[in-house]
C-alpha cells in the first residue's frame, strides 16, 4: 500500500485497512517508519518499524507504539485518558523510540533496550515475590528470635503482644510485605488498643515494632545484626513518623510507704515457704527486676554477690552484667530458696527459668494477708529507691544498685568500676530501714575518704 502523506491520507489509510493488513504512514527520524496494522479483532495498532544489524544479519523490529483511538483529537500529541493515540501522538512516541535506539545503537539499540526492560521486570517480579514472603508478621518473629538470642528479657512480652495485637487482631496488616507497611498501618495497630484503654500496651507495641524495623535497617551495615533481617529489604521505619499514645509512658510513681515496705518485709519473714524466701531475696537485694532475678544461674553466684544480666540496654547489644552484693539477710534468703542441682538457682527443678508471674501472685497474697491493698512487686522497687533517697543515698549510687540505664559515652564505654562498695553501703542502709521500728530515723553510714 502507498505511503500516506497528509493527515487526511493517514486517517483514510487507517480506515481502509483490512484485518491482518499493514500500512506505512510516515518515515520517522532519525530512523525507521510509523506503520499501522489492523488486528483480527478490528483494533488498529501503531508500530515503529526499524532494522538493525545483529551478528552480520539485517534484522527487522516492530515494537508497539500504542492503540489507535479514532475519537482522539486529530492534532493531539499526547495519549488520551484511555491510553489511545492519534496519528500525531503515535508519531511523537515513535520518534522518541527511534532517538533512543539511535543513541544506543553501539550498545545494541532497541533489542538491547527491550532485553534490559525484560530483565528489570523479572527482577521486580522476583523482588515482589520475595517481599510477599517477608511480611510484617515474619519481621516481628525474626525480631523476637533475635532478642531471645541476645537474652533480652523482653522477648516474651514482645512475642505475646505481636501474636495477640498484630497477627490475631490485624491479619491484613500482619500479612503485608514489611517494607510496604505505612505509618497509618502502625497507628491502626495502636488505635485498637487505645480504644480499649490499653495505652501502655499500645506504647509497648509501637516501641517493639519500631525496634524491629531499626534492626532490619541496620542489618546491611552492621555485621553484628542477624542476617535474617537483610532479606526484608527495608530502608525506612514507618514507626518513626508516628507518635506514642499520650500518657502511655507516664511513670507509675506509686511506691509503698516505708511503713508498708516494713510490713511486707515482716510478713515475708513470718512465712516459712520457699517462695517467701525468694521474695525476701528480692527485697534484700534492693528490689532488683523480677525477670532478671528469676534467671539467676548457679554459675553467677560467687560468695557474697550475684551477677544478674540487664537486657534493657541499647538495641542490638547483649545483656549487660550487673553485680549485686549480698547482705546477711540476702544470703540467708538465698540459702533458703536456692536449688544447687541445676542451672537456674531459683528454679524448683533447676532446669527451667521460674515463672516470675507466680512470684508476683504469691507476693500479692502475702501482702494481702498483711493488710496491704493494691500491692504490686514494682511498688517494692520504687519503695526501695524512695526510702534510700530519703535516707541520703545519692542518685548515682541508687542508679548503680538498681541498674538504671547508663548515660553518656564515658559511663557506657570507659567506666568499668562496679561500685560494689557503694552498692553494699546502700543495701546496709536498706537493711536498717527494713528492720527499724516505725518512726525511727536511720542515718547513712559515714562516707570513706
Amino acid at each position: 500500500m502507498a505511503t500516506a502523506t497528509t493527515p487526511t491520507d493517514h486517517i483514510r489509510a487507517i480506515q481502509n485497512l483490512q484485518p491482518g493488513k499493514t500500512a506505512k504512514l510516515m518515515k520517522i527520524l532519525p530512523v525507521g517508519a510509523l506503520i499501522a496494522r489492523r488486528e483480527a479483532s478490528g483494533q488498529v495498532v501503531f508500530k515503529w518499524r526499524y532494522t538493525i544489524d545483529v551478528d552480520g544479519e539485517r534484522v527487522e523490529g516492530r515494537p508497539l507504539v500504542g492503540v489507535y483511538d479514532p475519537a482522539a483529537p486529530v492534532r493531539s500529541v499526547e495519549p488520551t485518558a484511555d491510553s489511545g493515540f492519534s496519528v500525531l501522538a503515535a508519531q511523537r512516541r515513535a520518534e522518541q523510540m527511534a532517538a533512543q535506539h539511535h543513541q544506543t545503537r553501539d550498545q545494541g539499540g532497541r533489542p538491547a533496550i527491550e532485553r534490559a526492560a525484560r530483565e528489570r521486570r523479572q527482577q521486580q517480579k522476583a523482588k515482589q515475590a520475595a517481599a510477599s514472603d517477608h511480611t510484617l508478621s515474619k519481621l516481628l518473629a525474626a525480631y523476637v528470635t533475635d532478642q531471645k538470642k541476645l537474652e533480652r528479657t523482653s522477648w516474651a512480652d514482645a512475642e505475646g503482644i505481636f501474636k495477640m495485637h498484630v497477627d490475631a487482631a490485624h491479619p491484613e496488616i500482619a500479612g503485608k510485605p514489611a517494607r510496604d507497611v505505612s505509618p497509618a498501618d502502625i497507628v491502626a495497630l495502636q488505635r485498637t488498643l487505645v480504644e480499649n484503654d490499653k495505652l501502655r500496651t499500645a506504647a509497648k507495641l509501637r516501641s517493639y515494632v519500631g525496634a524491629a524495623y531499626r534492626r532490619a535497617i541496620d542489618a546491611p551495615m552492621t555485621a553484628t545484626t542477624s542476617s535474617a533481617f537483610t532479606a526484608f529489604d527495608i530502608s525506612t521505619n514507618p514507626v518513626a513518623s508516628t507518635k506514642p499514645p499520650a500518657g502511655a509512658n507516664k511513670a507509675d510513681k506509686n511506691p509503698l510507704a516505708l511503713r508498708e515496705l516494713q510490713a511486707y518485709w515482716r510478713a515475708l519473714k513470718a512465712t516459712d515457704t520457699r517462695i517467701a524466701a525468694l521474695l525476701r531475696l528480692h527485697v534484700a537485694t534492693g528490689g532488683q527486676r523480677v525477670q532478671q532475678l528469676a534467671r539467676l544461674r548457679n554459675a553467677d553466684i560467687d560468695g557474697d554477690h550475684i551477677a544478674l544480666f540487664d537486657g534493657k540496654g541499647r538495641p542490638g547489644q547483649p545483656a549487660r552484667k550487673h553485680l549485686v552484693p549480698l547482705t546477711k539477710n540476702a544470703l540467708a534468703a538465698l540459702a533458703a530458696c536456692r536449688n544447687t542441682a541445676g542451672e537456674f538457682a531459683l528454679s524448683s527443678d533447676g532446669k527451667s527459668v521460674p515463672d516470675h508471674n507466680f512470684a508476683r501472685r504469691a507476693a500479692q497474697a502475702i501482702a494481702a494477708e498483711a493488710g496491704l491493698a493494691g500491692f504490686t512487686l514494682k511498688r517494692v522497687r520504687s519503695a526501695v529507691e524512695t526510702a534510700l533517697a530519703r535516707a541520703g543515698v545519692s542518685e548515682e549510687h541508687r542508679g548503680h544498685l538498681l541498674s538504671h540505664g547508663r548515660q553518656g559515652v564515658q559511663q557506657r564505654n570507659y567506666n568499668a568500676y562496679e561500685f560494689e562498695r557503694e552498692k553494699r553501703a546502700a543495701l546496709a542502709v536498706l537493711d536498717k530501714l527494713l528492720n527499724a521500728s516505725a518512726g525511727k530515723v536511720v542515718s547513712l553510714p559515714a562516707r570513706r575518704a
